[in-house]
């Protein structure tokens, strides 16, 4: 939400970004409501998930692209 500038709020929620594994099991990103619909109006085409985790903590880095 910070890399496209809209904070919590306004609509957008977390509960509009789910992860799911793909046939690999590899993370993939799903959006749905205000956030998809965002993500269409700004040409977004490409998500890219890297999850990390070490017994305590986990990290997660995204990338967004656009057209």
């Amino acid at each position: 939400m910070k890399a496209l500038g809209t904070g919590i709020g306004n609509g957008i929620s977390w509960q509009h970004i789910e992860v799911r594994n793909n046939h690999l099991g590899a993370p993939e990103l799903h959006f749905t409501g205000e956030f998809a619909a965002l993500c269409e109006t700004r040409s977004i085409t490409r998500s890219v998930v890297s999850i990390s985790d070490e017994q305590h903590y986990a990290v997660a880095t995204v990338i967004l692209e656009s057209e």
